[in-house]
């Protein structure tokens, strides 16, 4: 073939590719071709028709790829792994004379993840170069399809720019990346990664993974395409609850996981594997995926994936662009729907494998909680608690299989509960009401000295309120909370927002026993308690945000490991009440700036028939927030 040929064509053909075969269409794919062209990453990088249909398909294999050849515009190949179809790829746009050509391609679902495209790129694109004379194979991927263009990447195809609106999609007209291959790239031996600095290049931009400072489940997110991974939220209601696309995914899966009960919602119908979640289940959630995800992988969940559900996981484990979220309303959703509550005005707690006292810090008056529970017991324990806490009059709705044919509502007081168990699937509607006898514990800093246990070592009130308040606790942040006493303000600080972290660093037992008590009563289980003495203690510590120093502060290099142990914009936070600590104090502010003030409270106590002021000891509170770049010693 030369290019002097009046009518010049490929030849029918099949190629052999490594593990794949490259060959033409049949009537036997029209299935395959069908599913994949419904999946919605194939429609989202791609002009096919909505909604695609046997019809569409079956004039793709029988008519369109038998055009291309015989016309000469390009040649159409079914990409075949293991005896199924994997995908489509083609040349297209041929110059017979220049001797251009690009190659575009798809892949199924159940055949993503394993480096398939790239494998079929290469040898098409070798195949054109080497037995046919072009001298230029180029390939387009979308500005936003990162995984087209890490194919290219890893085919060998050198990316030579942008080029403006040059595609048009279902979603309006975008820019393209321009990659190509030419003879020289084959001579320099590119496959299948590109040369070094091509692959350096590419590891800078975010398009391959930097196998040295990655682990395998994070270069096998890196190699897989987006939303590759379906994340199908599914409630009580089962099949017929679920919407027409997360039935498309899951009847197109190859593997399902999802705990049990997800599990035997589906239909005998759905042919996929189906693997039940082990228990424990976080730590093995990056295996299952990596193992399974090749396979066309669809991950059931309860309701909303992303509302306290196996999202947040599958997002750390992943990556969120390898997720294609399809949710069902949560229980919440269908909950408050049941009880007439707006949603936005409702709090939600979780104790599915989380401490009961972790639900103390959401109880305040008139206040209307939904209650994720953890089993059947829940809302006998939660009664409990209400009672004990001063809310024994609030109203509990037990709401069992939300959803269900056969869902179910249980009402009745705290004080007075005395329900049998129901199903392990509720949600606990709480309208809180405090007794006039009951303990008020307000949102803000400085509770009542009396919340707390303590041996005498206890920040007080008035000065516990201006500490936390120049500690500035912001949702996600850690405090180190060093010379607990009581575990005040650490306990305080993680009051502030459900997201704050805290850890105490004391040296005595018994008031490190205390301080967890303390956290337990006061709502915050998950306040970390480390036995030691600091600065020795404070090494193995992860960073801080914000650090409190209220005991200890005259230990040899205390503000010292404080202070380096502080990040730029950091808060450091220290209260003194000895002359020798407020020397100490002075000495700082004088190099490093912040403020410093002095706190005196008095408090009236009787003097025989008549009352009087009692002046506590003054406190002198330095603050201060770590500079940028600048060591202030």
């Amino acid at each position: 073939m030369t290019p002097t040929d009046p009518s010049p064509t490929f030849p029918q053909t099949t190629l052999a590719a490594g593990e794949l075969t490259l060959r033409p269409l049949t009537a036997v794919d029209t299935d395959d071709v069908t599913l994949a062209c419904q999946d919605v990453e194939t429609l989202r990088w791609l002009p096919l028709p909505r909604p695609y249909t046997r019809a569409n398909a079956e004039w793709f294999i029988s008519t369109f790829g038998p055009s291309q050849r015989e016309s000469g515009a390009g040649i159409v190949f079914a990409i075949e792994s293991a005896g199924r179809l994997a995908g489509v790829i083609d040349l297209k746009g041929v110059n017979w004379a220049a001797r251009v050509a690009e190659v575009g391609y798809w892949v199924a679902p159940w055949a993503r993840g394993r480096g398939l495209a790239a494998q079929a790129t290469r040898a098409l694109a070798e195949w054109a170069i080497r037995e046919h004379g072009f001298e230029r194979v180029k390939l387009f991927a979308a500005i936003g399809n990162a995984a087209s263009q890490r194919v290219a990447q890893k085919a060998g195809f050198r990316r030579e720019g942008v080029a403006r609106n040059a595609c048009c999609l279902y979603d309006g007209r975008v820019d393209m990346v321009l990659f190509a291959l030419i003879p020289d790239d084959l001579s320099a031996g590119t496959s299948p990664n590109g040369t070094p600095d091509e692959r350096a290049t590419a590891q800078a931009a975010g398009l391959l993974p930097d196998d040295s400072a990655r682990s395998a489940a994070a270069a096998d997110r890196s190699a897989s395409p987006m939303g590759d991974i379906a994340l199908v939220g599914i409630g009580a209601d089962g099949w017929p609850g679920l919407t027409p696309p997360a039935r498309a995914r899951i009847e197109m899966a190859g593997t399902i996981l999802g705990g049990q009960r997800q599990l035997d919602l589906l239909p005998d119908t759905i042919a996929a594997q189906r693997v039940p979640w082990p228990s424990p289940l976080r730590p093995v959630v990056a295996e299952l995926v990596s193992r399974h995800r090749s396979r066309g992988l669809v991950v059931l969940a309860s309701g909303d994936p992303m509302f306290f559900g196996i999202g947040r996981a599958l997002v750390e484990e992943v990556g969120p662009q390898s997720l294609l979220v399809l949710p069902h309303p949560s229980s919440v959703s269908l909950a408050c729907a049941r009880m007439g509550w707006p949603v936005e005005d409702t709090d939600v707690v979780s104790l599915v494998g989380r401490p009961l006292a972790s639900l103390t810090t959401s109880l305040h008056h008139r206040r209307r909680i939904m209650v994720l529970s953890n089993d059947a017991m829940t809302p006998t324990a939660v009664a409990g608690l209400l009672t004990d806490k001063g809310f024994g009059g609030s109203t509990l709705t037990v709401l069992d299989q939300l959803g269900a044919p056969d869902e179910a509502r249980r009402q009745g007081i705290a004080q007075t509960w005395d329900a049998a168990p129901g199903d392990p699937l509720n949600v606990l509607a709480v309208e809180c009401l405090l007794s006039p006898q009951g303990a008020r514990l307000g949102l803000v800093p400085g509770l009542a000295d009396a919340a707390y246990e303590d041996d005498g070592q206890l920040t007080k009130r008035e000065v516990r309120a201006v500490t936390i308040s120049a500690l500035a606790p912001a949702p996600g942040e850690l405090l180190w909370d060093i010379g607990g006493g009581a575990g005040s303000i650490a306990i305080e600080w993680m009051r502030a927002h459900r997201a704050c972290r805290a850890i105490v660093v004391e040296s005595d037992q018994a008031r490190a026993a205390r301080i967890g008590r303390n956290a337990e009563t006061l709502g915050v289980p998950g306040l970390r308690i480390e036995i030691g003495l600091a600065p020795g203690a404070l090494a193995q510590l992860p960073c801080p945000d914000a650090i409190f120093i209220g005991g200890g502060l005259t230990t040899e290099g205390m503000l010292e490991t404080a202070w380096a142990a502080l990040g730029p914009g950091c808060r450091l936070v220290a209260n003194a009440v000895t002359l020798e600590s407020e020397a100490l104090l002075g000495q700082w502010y004088a190099r490093s700036g912040g403020e410093l003030i002095r706190i005196a409270t008095s408090r009236a106590k009787p003097v025989g028939s008549f009352t009087g002021w009692q002046q506590a000891m003054p406190v002198t509170l330095w603050s201060v927030a770590k500079p940028p770049d600048r060591d202030a010693r």
